[in-house]
């Protein structure tokens, strides 16, 4: 996986001197990624960004679940908003459990 301020691809380095893209999960433009986990099922990214609202630009902390294949946040599996960046997030990757403490 590669994580940027708008997308996180899967890519397959199966063959590394050219690795293939496998699937970009879209996230919102300008996110600051906190954690990214990653299995079989699941990808989840915790992040901080700016959202446009009818109220202007709102600043959001959250949590994004996406199912494999899953390509856009505002379609992803679970979307979990924390009041602050100091949110405690973890991936149980073996048990398909996700933890959040705010």
């Amino acid at each position: 996986m590669l994580a940027h301020d708008h997308a996180i691809w899967e890519i397959d380095w199966t063959n590394t001197v050219q690795p293939t893209i496998v699937t970009k999960y879209s996230i919102p433009d300008g996110s600051n990624i906190h954690s990214l986990w990653v299995n079989e099922l699941y990808v989840a990214v915790q992040l901080s960004a700016n959202l446009t609202s009818d109220n202007g630009t709102v600043p959001t902390q959250s949590t994004y679940v996406f199912t494999r294949g899953t390509r856009t946040y505002t379609n992803a599996y679970l979307a979990i908003p924390h009041p602050n960046s100091h949110a405690y997030v973890d991936l149980d990757r073996d048990n398909n459990k996700l933890m959040s403490m705010d």
